[in-house]
């Protein structure tokens, strides 16, 4: 006896890219995000599927899979398809000129006879019920750096393709953004 097993999966994937005021007062000069709608679907048919978004209007650059009606989402901001077996791009698309982030980055440079010293303090902010799968920062040194002796409280540092100019902290582990924390 075949079962038949029928899902579908959608999930989103955000990369946010933020750049801020080091020294001064850590405030956002520009921060934007690339996001993409992945789906794995297996359903039999031709189901017509919609998707609406709290906020379609902060979506610019939105690009479609082939399997997405333009139409609906030209006049009213909703996605209408019918979704191809197996996993695919639903849609991708860019956010542009955020006032507030998920996380907060506040990072701290000193420096004494020579020897710079930089902290970089990340977190979630209070945002009752989302999630953060992963947090990846990552920053550059210039050249001049001669070397770099990296610690983590949380998740993994790494120096990318031996060079002290490339690092980036990792943090894997799920954060739950719950009010009070």
């Amino acid at each position: 006896m075949q079962v038949d097993h029928q899902f579908i999966v959608g999930f989103s994937c955000e990369d946010l890219n933020a750049l801020g005021h080091v020294p001064k007062d850590g405030m956002l000069v520009k921060c934007e995000i690339y996001g993409e709608v992945q789906v794995k679907c297996q359903l039999s048919g031709l189901p017509d599927l919609t998707l609406s978004f709290a906020n379609p209007s902060v979506l610019n650059d939105v690009r479609f899979h082939p399997c997405v009606r333009f139409r609906p989402w030209e006049s009213h901001q909703v996605l209408s398809f019918v979704p191809p077996d197996g996993q695919f791009k639903l849609m991708s698309y860019r956010v542009k000129k955020l006032k507030n982030t998920p996380i907060y980055v506040k990072p701290q440079l000193s420096s004494d006879a020579g020897t710079c010293r930089l902290s970089v303090l990340v977190g979630t902010r209070n945002d009752s019920g989302k999630t953060v799968d992963s947090i990846m920062v990552q920053f550059r040194l210039p050249p001049c750096v001669a070397s770099a002796d990296l610690t983590s409280n949380h998740g993994t540092v790494n120096i990318l393709a031996d060079k002290v100019s490339d690092l980036f902290c990792s943090i894997k582990d799920p954060l739950f953004l719950e009010s009070g924390n």
